[in-house]
């Protein structure tokens, strides 16, 4: 059933959706429903602090869309979202939540929080190469604002820069001549 065909009386549930089924077009299914109910975000951002990593895993994929199709609908969000990129419950959080970062306006008062997330993870040798490259993007929109930050950030990027994929270097190829 193609969710944008509902009545409007019938609420999707989310939970069950994703559990359901894993795959894109679900998760492109679940993001145009809350295009068309941006009231009903909350209900599906909730599922991030789930008790199952399964549904954690798979409500960040439309949450992740969503942030490049409405990103109004993330600003109410800011403190969560460095809650979970300081404690994350799955990669699959941070790493769509650093994706809907690199395109989403940051308050400028969860800059300094956020880039030293993004540090942290840079320098994290464990940390997953997607994650990488997206939080250095963030870092890197945030060090336009702030260019006494680019020192540290392309030493970062340099020092991390040993045994990457390559992933990494192309982001790092991209970045690292635009820091001052």
């Amino acid at each position: 059933m193609q969710f944008h065909r509902l009545n409007i009386e019938m609420k999707m549930d989310f939970e069950s959706e994703i559990i359901q089924e894993h795959s894109k077009e679900k998760a492109q299914e679940i993001a145009e429903y809350i295009l068309e109910h941006p009231e009903r975000f909350s209900e599906l951002f909730s599922l991030l602090f789930h008790d199952n990593i399964r549904v954690v895993q798979r409500a960040a994929w439309p949450i992740g869309m969503l942030g490049k199709k409405n990103p109004g609908l993330f600003s109410p969000y800011f403190d969560k979202i460095v809650a979970f990129i300081e404690n994350p419950p799955h990669d699959a959080v941070n790493r769509n939540l650093y994706r809907i970062l690199q395109d989403l306006p940051i308050p400028e008062e969860y800059h300094a929080p956020i880039f030293n997330l993004c540090i942290r993870d840079l320098a994290d040798a464990k940390m997953p190469v997607a994650m990488k490259a997206f939080g250095m993007t963030v870092a890197f929109n945030i060090s336009k604002l702030y260019p006494e930050l680019q020192p540290e950030l392309k030493l970062t990027i340099e020092e991390n820069s040993k045994h990457q994929t390559p992933g990494y270097y192309s982001r790092a190829r991209k970045i690292l001549p635009k820091l001052s």
